[in-house]
């Protein structure tokens, strides 16, 4: 949707700066995010705050009317559509309907009718009549929600419109006090269902906003707009949120809405806040969080720095301490000189790195400016990484490939060749082997076709590992796919495999399947090794091709123009490959096969036999089995079968697997 509208020149950024300002929910719902574009696109740039972005959002719906269900008459001013818009919001907030009907003599349930909502025309308010109340539903603030009911279009909007209409009231006549009893419950606190109105409220309302701070400074902060509180009143909530403990995880991790809180004049009460020991863990990782955000402080970072290497009972902290560093940090320069001294001490071991994030954020910033591709293996980290959704995990599996050019690619693959068995355990240790493979799908896309063969090889075999269905299946298709269609480049890495094989076809023959990636051969494939063979000069290469052809041959995937009579015809004058055809492969081996179907039979009666016993054993065991005193050998065998990992137990299910294993003896 983005991306088709002509005032949004990068759809990724839009996101980006979105939920930087906590507008994250207008982005999940198509009018919302069309409105929202809508806006940015008419100003040029984004509105200065969140209160800003909504409020000329809802303006802009505002003038924006619905033609297949339009109020007769020319339609009011914004600013008195919007109030009565929010009359409606407010309303249907606060009594929990689920939208509003104009039918008065069709009742729709849980939706108000609209004469419900409308003041006593006898008072000071008489404008608020039903007309007006229509004028507002017929706008694009609210759409169809049945054959007869309008509902918001979105309830961040709704929550916004009701809290500036009863912010109006308030600011008229109406007690503070009053509404408040109306958004909070019994024990004094928001209502959950209306924190998001009740913080806009603390917004759009200083009459109502020292109380909402008490009463719920989380919602306060997450989902109205702060920016424009006072130094006093921003220090009054973010004491009242020192009080709020482990409920502050919930605003921690929505912390690009806790950028407004964060002004210089407040630099006093945070240094407080995380002055160690730390006592307040909750408090100071919030404090963190919202630095990272807010209007950086040049003269925090050295004291933000000092942090990184604070002992801490949460591992995250240095590493959410690093990114209010690199947050408040004055310029580029100071910026990449701390980050390079954070790596130099991460190599002593003078900080502590949970999950290698201080090294992920470190990477991510330096590389490939500051940190070349031919140093980044010196950086793998020092510990497995727990968490895949960490800085640490996300520079190697993203940034390294993202930010590398196409020298880059080029130097790390080299490298992964050259110092192979240095890197290849150091990777698998780190559970990190499918590295080499993304770096090399994206090698081979990039520098495949001027390759010669002996290189291709080389990059091919950066990661030689059983394949494991399941995993990295998307890598591995990306890789032979590229092969599969350049069949010649495919055959040229064929006969590099044979060149480096041993006195063994079968050597070749595991070094091919190591280096195609699944990749299909060509349909001539049978021809070509059939014709590689006669050129061949060490026999472990002839045999190799001999048994590819034979393979075309028998299987039939890749046997075109190959038949007996062409093998012949083309052996005729190859002595060597003739002998080792008709020795070796053009021979009926019927005799070896039965004997080796007896020995199997009677391997699998044997196994059967004891098997029963088996049955029996457990059988004469059923009572302990029962009492939860059995055999660890029985429950051993047990287990196998419910987990699927005893070949001898087939079946969909745990029970049906164990039902075979048991041969359905009940």
């Amino acid at each position: 949707m983005l991306a088709a509208r002509s005032g949004i020149t990068d759809p990724d950024t839009f996101i980006s700066d979105a939920r930087a300002r906590g507008l994250d929910g207008l982005l999940s719902n198509p009018q919302s995010l069309d409105l929202l574009a809508k806006v940015v696109a008419q100003n040029g740039t984004w509105p200065k705050s969140r209160r800003q972005t909504f409020e000329e959002a809802c303006r802009q719906l505002a003038a924006e009317h619905n033609e297949e269900h339009r109020a007769a008459g020319p339609p009011p001013e914004v600013d008195a559509t919007l109030d009565a818009a929010g009359r409606l919001c407010a309303m249907l907030l606060i009594t929990g309907g689920a939208g509003f009907t104009t039918d008065q003599d069709h009742p729709g349930g849980d939706y108000l009718d609209i004469d419900q909502c409308a003041y006593d025309p006898r008072g000071s308010h008489d404008r608020y009549n039903r007309n007006a109340l229509l004028q507002a539903l017929s706008t694009k603030l609210f759409a169809a929600g049945t054959e007869r009911g309008f509902i918001p279009i979105h309830r961040h909007l709704a929550e916004f419109l009701g809290a500036r209409h009863l912010a109006r009231l308030i600011a008229e006549s109406l007690p503070a006090r009053r509404v408040l009893a109306l958004v909070c419950g019994e024990d004094g606190g928001v209502v959950t269902q209306l924190r998001g109105l009740a913080a806009w409220l603390a917004t759009l309302c200083k009459d109502a906003r020292r109380d909402l701070i008490e009463r719920d400074p989380i919602g306060v902060v997450l989902y109205g707009d702060v920016h424009d509180f006072t130094t006093y009143e921003k220090r009054a909530l973010l004491e009242a949120l020192r009080h709020e403990g482990a409920e502050l995880g919930e605003a921690t991790w929505a912390a690009p809405a806790l950028g407004s809180l964060i002004t210089p004049d407040l630099e006093p009460v945070l240094r407080d806040a995380l002055k160690p020991p730390l006592d307040e863990p909750f408090f100071a990782s919030f404090v963190l969080s919202a630095l990272t955000h807010g209007t950086p402080i040049p003269e925090f970072a050295e004291f933000l720095r000092k942090l990184v290497y604070e002992p801490h009972r949460w591992f995250q902290f240095p590493s959410w301490a690093l990114d209010a560093v690199l947050h408040n940090c004055p310029d580029q320069d100071g910026r990449d000189r701390t980050l390079e001294r954070i790596l130099a001490d991460l190599n002593d071991g003078r900080i502590s790195d949970w999950n290698s994030e201080l090294l992920g954020t470190a990477l991510t910033a330096l590389y490939p400016r500051r940190v070349t591709a031919s140093e980044i293996w010196q950086y793998l980290p020092a510990t497995n990484l727990q968490f895949p959704a960490g800085p640490g995990d996300r520079f190697w599996r993203h940034h390294l490939i993202e930010q590398s050019s196409d020298s880059d690619i080029e130097a790390l693959l080299d490298d992964l060749v050259t110092r192979h068995n240095d890197l290849k355990p150091e990777l698998k240790r780190l559970g990190m082997e499918d590295v080499p493979l993304l770096l090399l799908a994206c090698g081979i896309e990039r520098h495949g076709e001027t390759l010669d063969a002996t290189r291709l090889y080389d990059w091919l075999g950066v990661y030689i590992e059983p394949k494991i269905p399941g995993r990295n299946d998307e890598i591995f298709r990306r890789i032979g796919t590229w092969l599969e269609q350049r069949p010649d480049t495919l055959k040229r890495v064929i006969i590099e495999a044979a060149r480096r094989s041993s006195d063994r076809s079968a050597t070749t023959h595991s070094l091919v399947d190591n280096v195609r990636y699944g990749a299909r051969f060509p349909p001539d494939y049978g021809l070509w090794c059939l014709q590689q063979a006669v050129a061949a000069t060490p026999r472990t290469w002839i045999r190799y091709y001999l048994l590819q052809t034979c393979d075309a041959l028998a299987r039939r995937p890749h046997d075109s123009g190959l038949t007996l009579e062409v093998i012949f015809e083309c052996t005729k004058d190859a002595p060597v490959v003739r002998r080792i055809l008709e020795q070796e492969m053009l021979v009926c081996h019927i005799r070896e096969m039965l004997q080796a179907l007896r020995e199997q039979q009677r391997y699998r009666q044997e196994w059967e036999r004891n098997h029963r016993k088996w049955i029996t054993y457990v059988r004469s065991n059923v009572a302990e089995l029962r009492a939860g005193r059995g055999s660890l050998d029985i429950l051993y065998l047990i287990a196998g079968a419910y987990y699927d990992v005893l070949s001898e137990a087939s079946g969909e299910s745990p029970e049906e697997r164990i039902r075979n294993l048991f041969r359905d003896d009940d």
